[in-house]
């Protein structure tokens, strides 16, 4: 009967501490780059909204476009096949 080698007998242990740091790695990168949402959500609206210092105008609002007609809304019945 032939005897095992000791070494082959067990995994080897860089290589398990490799594969869960890359497990740690990867799951601390998902959660920094993800977008995660955590901590306060609130948002800073200012009405009017006031022009910062130094920013330029790129852009004006469309002027109103004049009434074209009336919009009529008519009942339909719902044929689609089941």
């Amino acid at each position: 009967m032939r005897s095992i080698d000791p070494s082959l007998a067990e995994p080897v242990r860089g290589a398990d501490r490799t594969r869960q740091g890359l497990l740690l790695l990867s799951m601390a990168l998902t959660l920094a780059l993800g977008g995660c949402a955590f901590g306060a959500r609130n948002a800073t609206l200012r009405y009017p909204p006031q022009a910062e210092p130094g920013a330029a105008v790129v852009a004006k609002a469309a002027a109103p476009v004049a009434q074209q007609g009336e919009i009529a809304l008519t009942s339909f019945g719902d044929v689609r096949p089941a």
